[in-house]
Formats: structure tokens, sequence, C-alpha cells
């Protein structure tokens, strides 16, 4: 066979590979995240990575934005520039995606009004009762995901963080609006200065210094001082930190299901 006939044949086997597959799952065919599935494990285990990640910038846009960053860098889970390209497609993973956000902020919410304990009556300004410590507090936000999610020193500042907000500014439907804010204002009070991150790394270690003495010092001491988490930590991180490599999510569509991420958060 010559060269030119090689090419041909070439040719019209890609074509009937495009045929089989038009077959199998045509080009219009509604994208759908299987229940078992290799995109939604690793939703499931990246949002919590992300969720508990000390760096995440904000939890309420930035959490959601930084789950489907990490799902676009790996294509192999099922969802391919072809599919990002496609609105309908897209709007699946976006909403299922951000609805998934909402419920890990609800259970993590949920973790933080069952850790605070009761004020001790006979040291009100002291140790709170019944509390739960820092590290045990994370560790049950971490949840099923232990093996990807180590506790760190960071990690207990910023949750740290956030069970003083819910002490503060109450555990209502703006706890998480509050806790974007706050973080916000941290970062816009240090910016620009020469001892930025030693600034705002002192502010977080203060909250945690003040969460030890009111809810305890943590019974398993090891998460308080680790400072590195596992490789998908460390990913994260870096993510964190990168720039953003999608496209802003078009969100001029009606959410018909009712997950907008802006949703009632109330326990009820």
């Amino acid at each position: 066979m010559s060269a030119l006939e090689q090419r041909f044949q070439a040719h019209a086997d890609t074509l009937k590979l495009h045929e089989r597959l038009d077959i199998i799952q045509p080009a219009d065919a509604p994208f759908v995240i299987k229940n078992n599935g290799e995109l939604k494990m690793q939703i499931e285990k990246y949002k919590t990575v992300i969720m508990t990640s000390p760096n995440s910038p904000g939890y309420m846009d930035d959490v959601p934005r930084l789950l489907l960053e990490t799902i676009a860098r790996h294509p192999s889970w099922g969802v391919t520039a072809a599919i990002y390209n496609s609105p309908p497609k897209r709007k699946v993973v976006d909403t299922y995606v951000r609805r998934r956000c909402t419920e890990a902020r609800k259970d993590i919410k949920k973790m933080i009004k069952l850790s605070i304990g009761e004020s001790n009556p006979q040291n009100p300004d002291g140790e709170r009762v019944k509390a739960v410590d820092i590290v045990a507090l994370v560790k049950n936000c971490i949840g099923n995901s232990k093996k990807d999610v180590i506790v760190t020193a960071p990690m207990c500042a910023r949750f740290a963080y956030l069970r003083q907000v819910f002490c503060q500014a109450g555990g209502g439907g703006d706890f998480w609006p509050n806790v974007d804010e706050g973080l916000q204002a941290i970062r816009e009070a240090f910016k620009g200065t020469p001892t930025e991150k030693e600034d705002i790394a002192k502010v977080f270690l203060d909250i945690l210094h003040d969460d030890l003495r009111i809810y305890g010092h943590p019974s398993d001491p090891k998460g308080y001082t680790n400072t590195s988490g596992t490789a998908i930590q460390r990913e994260i991180e870096e993510t964190a930190l990168a720039a953003p490599i999608l496209p802003p999510s078009e969100q001029d569509y009606d959410d018909e299901d009712g997950s907008e991420d802006h949703d009632n958060e109330d326990e009820g």
C-alpha cells in the first residue's frame, strides 16, 4: 500500500471510529455524572480537600471555582474541553459542583455548631465544657476523607477562625458571607506591606491560641503540629494560588433545580 493509500485508509478508520462513538454517545447527548463513576468520586475527594484548605480565599464562590479548575486539570475524569465548550453539558457539571459545595458548607457549619459546648457555670470566662477541641473538629469535618486529608496546624488556625465567626456573628444564613468578608478584610489590612504573609499568619495564630484557651487543647496533638499535608493537599495549595485556567462560568441560565450556590443555608 502506498503512502497516499495509507493516509486515506487511516482517515477512513478515523471516520468509522467517530461513527461508533456517535452511536455510543451522540454529540448532542446529555452529559450525566454517574453515581459510581470516576468524576463523582474525584469531586467528593477534592471537595473535601479544598473546603478544608487553609489557603482557600473564600467559600461561597472560590471553593466551587477551585473545584471546577481542578476538574479541568484532570480531563481523564471525564470532563473534556468539548464538554466545557458545550453550555448544556457544562451546566450539568457546574450545577452539581455548586450543589455539593453548598451541602459541604452546611455540614461544616453543623459540626461547628455542635463543637462549641457550654459555658462553665463556675468559670464563665474559662474553658467551655462539653466542647470539641480544634483537631477533633477538623477531623469531624474531614469525615470519610482521612486518607486524602490530614490535619495541619494552618488548617486548625483556619477552622478556629470559622468557629470564631460562628460565635461572634452567629450561625444563620449569613454565616458564610460573613466568613468570606472577614477573610477579605484580613487580606486587605496587610496588602502590600513588607511583612504581609507574616502579619496574616499572626492573625490566625492569635485566633488559634484563643480557640485553644476557650475549647481546650487537643487530645491528639499530632494534627496541631503537622505543617504539610498529603500530595492531594499540596496540589490544592498550588491550585489555590494559581491563576484560574477556566473562563468565567456562564451563570445567565435559570437554576430550575434550586441548587444555586447562594441559597438559604439555615439548618432550621
